[in-house]
Formats: C-alpha cells, sequence, structure tokens
C-alpha cells in the first residue's frame, strides 16, 4: 500500500513538470519559436510578451490549480506495467492530460459554472475570449509531444489517428450533453452511457490506445484494454454523479450538478421507475439552473427514493468488473499493483 501511494506520488510529480514545460507560466522566445515555426516581432519587449501572455494563463492557472490526473497516471501506469519507458510515456500523458483540462475549461463557459476546483471558473477570470482561446490551443498543443517521438511512420500515423477520433468522440459527448441540459429532454439508460463514453471515456481509452500503438501490443490485447477504459470512464461517470447529489466533492458544492442541468442516470432511473412523478421532477429541475435550494431539494428527493443508492451499486459494479478483468490480464509486476489501487480511489469521494 505505502508503495503504491509513493508510485503515485512520484509519477504525479513527474506528470506536472512535464505539464509546466508545454504549459508555462511565462511564454518566452524559445516556446513561441517552436510553436509558431519562427514567426515573431523584431523585439521581445515586455508591451509583446504582456499582449500574447492571455494564450496560457487560463490553461495555466486551471492546471496549477490540481485535479485528479487519473487519465494521465492510469496511461504512465498501464505503460509501465507493459514495460515502456517513463520519458515516451510522460508524452502520451500529455497528450491526455492538457486536452481534458481545455475541455474543461470550454464546459464552464458552456454550462456557465462559476466554479471550478475550488476556485472561479476561469473564464470569469481572463474573460470568454481568452479562456475560449487556450482551451482551443490546449487541443492541439500536445502533438508537439507527438511530433519529436522517434517512431516509425505507421505507428505515429496511428498515434495521430488515435488523438483525432478521440477528439472527435469528446466534442460529440458533449453535444449530447449540451442537448441535455438545454432541454427538458431526458435520455434513457443506454442514450446517457453513449454520452458518458464519449466524453469522460474517450480520453483515457485514447491514452490506452496510444500506449497499445507504441508499446505494438496485440489486437486482442488492445480491444480488451479499450471496452475495459470505457467501463472504468463510464463507472468514474456515475460515481462522480452519485458524489455530487450525495455530499459533493472537492472543488465543487453539492448538486452543482442540478443548477448546471446536467442529467445523470439517478435522474434516469427515477424517471423510469415513477413515471407518474415525471411532470413534476421537470418543473423541479427547470427551478433548479435558477435556485440553489431548490436543486438540493431535488437532490434530498433523489436520495430518499432510493435512486442514488441503485446508481452508486451500478457504478461500483462496473469498476470492479474492470478490476477483476485488469487483475487477470495485466502482467504482474508493481506498475500492475499501483494502477489498480489508483482505480480503487474512484470508489469513494475525494
Amino acid at each position: 500500500m505505502k508503495e503504491n501511494r509513493e508510485d503515485i506520488t512520484f509519477l504525479q510529480e513527474k506528470i506536472e513538470q512535464r505539464l509546466a514545460y508545454f504549459i508555462p507560466k511565462e511564454i518566452y522566445p524559445q516556446w513561441w519559436d517552436l510553436h509558431t515555426g519562427g514567426i515573431n516581432a523584431d523585439s521581445w519587449r515586455a508591451e509583446w510578451q504582456e499582449s500574447h501572455q492571455n494564450l496560457l494563463a487560463p490553461m495555466h492557472d486551471l492546471l496549477t490549480r490540481g485535479g485528479k490526473r487519473w487519465r494521465a497516471l492510469s496511461t504512465v501506469l498501464l505503460g509501465l506495467t507493459y514495460g515502456l519507458s517513463l520519458e515516451t510515456l510522460l508524452d502520451l500523458a500529455v497528450l491526455v492530460e492538457i486536452p481534458h483540462n481545455a475541455s474543461l475549461i470550454v464546459d464552464d463557459i458552456e454550462d456557465k459554472s462559476s466554479v471550478r476546483r475550488g476556485e472561479s471558473a476561469v473564464h470569469l477570470i481572463y474573460g470568454e475570449d481568452n479562456a475560449i482561446n487556450s482551451a482551443n490551443f490546449g487541443y492541439f498543443l500536445p502533438l508537439v509531444a507527438l511530433d519529436k517521438m522517434e517512431l516509425n511512420p505507421k505507428d505515429k500515423l496511428a498515434c495521430y489517428q488515435v488523438w483525432h477520433l478521440a477528439m472527435r468522440r469528446v466534442h460529440m459527448g458533449q453535444a449530447l450533453d449540451i442537448t441535455w441540459h438545454n432541454s427538458d429532454l431526458i435520455p434513457n439508460q443506454n442514450e446517457y452511457e453513449t454520452m458518458a463514453k464519449l466524453k469522460t471515456s474517450a480520453l483515457a481509452v485514447m491514452g490506452i490506445d496510444l500506449v497499445a500503438t507504441v508499446g505494438n501490443l496485440s489486437a486482442d490485447t488492445r480491444l480488451t484494454l479499450r471496452d475495459i477504459w470505457f467501463n472504468i470512464g463510464l463507472g468514474f461517470q456515475i460515481l462522480d454523479d452519485v458524489f455530487n447529489l450525495d455530499g459533493g466533492i472537492a472543488g465543487k458544492e453539492r448538486a452543482d450538478d442540478l443548477v448546471e442541468g446536467k442529467k445523470s442516470l439517478p435522474i434516469i432511473f427515477y424517471t423510469e421507475q415513477f413515471p407518474m412523478k415525471k411532470v413534476e421532477l421537470y418543473s423541479l429541475l427547470l427551478q433548479s439552473k435558477y435556485d440553489k435550494e431548490i436543486a438540493l431539494e431535488v437532490a434530498d428527493l433523489l436520495l430518499a427514493s432510493g435512486v442514488v443508492d441503485q446508481a452508486r451499486d451500478y457504478g461500483s459494479k462496473l469498476l470492479k468488473e474492470s478490476l477483476d478483468q485488469l487483475d487477470t490480464i495485466l502482467p504482474s509486476n508493481q506498475y500492475k499493483n499501483t494502477l489498480l489501487h489508483l482505480l480503487k480511489s474512484f470508489f469513494e469521494p475525494v
């Protein structure tokens, strides 16, 4: 157990260092030249630096607030389990983690969220224009890590295709989520799971696909790991929604998801099990967007009905089955143990 925690702490520090390299606090001439292909002003005066600092400030601010980093950590730990080098895996982790944080910035603007990781959402600090531009830049920036990897052309092309598929998936999942929180439409369970796999699982699956490509894992192993990570992301999202209704999570107040109009699995279960109360729930959900006290009442209603516990059980089941599968198929070593330890932490709110 102690070794697992020490491994995670060590790898978290390495990931933070690599993120800081790609998203520095202040832009400097060499960084600028790298990302513009040498297009630059004649002088690097203070006013020039200040005028483009807003490109990184929102992303840097959000990254330095911390975060679970589970997508990046699981990418690195899986790769270490299969014997890949840490240096290569840190670059793969950047390909996963920076776009994830970029998507959070855009998500907060679309949801009109005011808080992220315990502080004001970055678009409220830097403005929506700077936040959107910084987030969009974050989707593409980590490809520089892939550019410099020494891979054969076939594998490098495959890595770019993995990245591109993940980016499409994330935006398609977000499209579903936006539609639902802007209307009284409540999806069914299958539709919700599809959204969560696209929006939440996709970047984690990208990390696993990148490891499989760089590590030359067999097609069967790759498909198995991909399916497992889709379910891990789904289980994580379900439990994250449950924790928000139950007692809140770090950096976010209880029932905030209801204020944002999100349609989580407990809401779907409630409408299916209590069809005669659908109209009443629709009305309360609409009021929740404008009244936090109503949102808390809805959270209490869902808890009392038992649907929150049902969702908790289902999310926990998905994670447990995934852990059991990984325990069976992964090579036995310390990194496998640490990966399983990391994933077990999903069962409790952070």
